[in-house]
């Protein structure tokens, strides 16, 4: 590493502590490890690699999981919307008995799936 400020090569590694105060749980606080320049004092921060890994697989677990719940919601309102259409289908009078079962037994199936119980 150089230093952008004077050129110089020679780094000393320290830590900053990095600290918000929270009214209901205290004070948080976090180490940052950072590089001073020996020569001038500039101050480098720094990452490891392996903590970005760790943090870039957090936000695409947190995207995945983001993703399937949406997902769900949508299969979700695709089968209410389909109970209120069966429920119409059941207030028809001019359906046969044989319809009308076989409306109520998809119904039956939609909220189990649900888990909505009548």
């Amino acid at each position: 590493m150089k230093c952008p400020n004077c050129g110089n090569t020679e780094f000393e590694k320290m830590s900053i502590i990095d600290s918000d105060i929270c009214a209901t749980e205290g004070r948080v606080w976090q180490i940052v490890d950072a590089w001073v320049c020996v020569n001038c004092g500039r101050v480098e921060l720094y990452m490891p690699k392996k903590n970005i890994d760790e943090r870039l697989e957090e936000n695409r677990i947190e995207a995945e999981h983001q993703k399937a719940v949406e997902i769900r919601k949508q299969a979700e309102n695709r089968l209410r919307i389909r109970m209120q259409e069966l429920t119409e289908i059941l207030k028809d009078e001019n359906r046969t008995i044989k319809e009308l079962k076989e409306v109520q037994q998809e119904l039956n199936e939609i909220q189990n799936k649900l888990h909505i119980k009548y």
